[in-house]
C-alpha cells in the first residue's frame, strides 16, 4: 500500500459521488463545471472531478449550490492489479474525535464476501494530509440517536440455502450483473431469522457495541438467493427526523434490478416489459 501527501485525499469516485449526491439533494441533474478555466463545460449526468474544479449547480437558471475541489491526492494504492471489488466502494466520514476516516474494500465484490470484513480503514488527524491504518472496531461511529445511543446497521455472512427451510419463490429473474439467476421471496413468507435487520448499538456513556436484531415490517419487500446463498442485506442511510423518529433511505440492490418497495406483481410486470424492451429471455414463475 502506498500513501502520499496532498491537499485533498478524495478519490475520483468519491469526489464524483459527493458532487452527484449534492445535485440529487437539490433536485437538479444539469450542472456547469468551470474549474477556473476559460469557457464552461455543460454536463448532464457526469461531473469532471479528476483535477481541481468548481462545480456550480443551478436551479431554474439561478445559482443553487457550489462545490470546490482541490487537486486530488493518493491515500492508498494497490501494489498489483486486483479484481473487481478491491480498492473500491470508498466511504469518507469524520470520527467523534474530529479525525477523518477513509474506508474501502479489499475483497471480491460478491455475496460470498458479505459479513467477512475485508475493508481497509485509514485515519487522518491533519485534515487528510497524512494517513495511518487503523483497526475496524475503532472506526465505527454509527448514527447518534436522540437518547445518546449510537446505532449502525451491519451485514452478516450470507446463509447457505441448503441449510434453510424456504417457501416457494415468488419468482425467478436473471440479474443484469453477471447474468446470474436469482430466486426472489416475499419477505413476509420467510422464516423469522430472514426477516430481520442486523444492527449494533452502543449505549450512551459506554464503548461497547452490542449486536441486536430489528424486525423489518414491509409487506412489499423481497429478498433473494444467489449462487446457493441467501444474503440478509439492508443497506442505506439513516437520519434522525425533527420529531426524533428515524428515517432510512434504502439501497435497493440495483445489481439484481429489485426495488426496495416493489410488489411481486410489479416485479413480474416490469420484468416482462424489460424482456420486451431488451429482447432478452426472462424466466418467472406463477404468482
Amino acid at each position: 500500500m502506498r500513501k502520499a501527501k496532498g491537499d485533498c485525499k478524495m478519490t475520483y469516485a468519491m469526489r464524483a459521488c459527493l458532487a452527484a449526491a449534492a445535485a440529487l439533494a437539490i433536485g437538479l441533474p444539469p450542472v456547469v463545471a468551470g474549474g477556473g478555466k476559460k469557457g464552461a463545460l455543460t454536463m448532464t449526468n457526469a461531473i469532471g472531478c479528476y483535477g481541481a474544479v468548481s462545480v456550480d449547480y443551478r436551479r431554474a437558471g439561478k445559482p443553487a449550490l457550489k462545490l470546490s475541489f482541490g487537486e486530488p491526492g493518493i491515500a492508498a494504492m494497490a501494489s498489483k492489479p486486483e479484481g473487481w471489488g478491491f480498492y473500491q466502494f470508498p466511504s469518507l466520514s469524520r470520527l467523534e474525535d474530529g479525525r477523518v476516516h477513509l474506508g474501502f474494500s479489499v475483497q471480491e465484490d460478491s455475496v460470498r464476501s458479505y459479513g467477512k470484513g475485508g475493508r481497509v480503514h485509514l485515519v487522518s488527524a491533519d485534515g487528510a494530509g497524512k494517513w495511518q491504518e487503523a483497526d475496524a472496531a475503532s472506526m465505527r461511529t454509527g448514527l447518534l440517536l436522540p437518547n445518546g445511543d449510537r446505532l449502525a446497521v451491519t451485514t452478516p455472512e450470507a446463509k447457505k440455502v441448503s441449510e434453510l427451510k424456504l417457501p416457494e419463490p415468488a419468482g425467478t429473474v436473471t440479474a443484469s450483473y453477471g447474468n446470474t439467476e436469482l430466486d426472489v421471496f416475499r419477505l413476509q413468507g420467510l422464516p423469522p431469522e430472514l426477516r430481520t435487520v442486523h444492527q449494533v448499538r452502543r449505549a450512551e456513556g459506554t464503548d461497547r457495541w452490542k449486536a441486536e436484531l430489528a424486525d423489518l415490517l414491509d409487506p412489499q419487500a423481497l429478498r433473494y438467493t444467489i449462487s446457493g446463498l441467501f444474503p440478509v442485506v439492508w443497506w442505506g442511510d439513516m437520519r434522525v427526523a425533527p420529531d426524533g423518529s428515524l428515517l432510512a433511505g434504502i439501497y435497493p440492490v440495483s445489481y439484481t434490478h429489485l426495488r426496495a418497495h416493489e410488489t411481486v406483481l410489479d416485479l413480474v410486470c416490469r420484468l416482462l416489459l424489460e424482456k420486451k424492451k431488451n429482447n432478452k429471455k426472462t424466466k418467472h414463475t406463477k404468482i
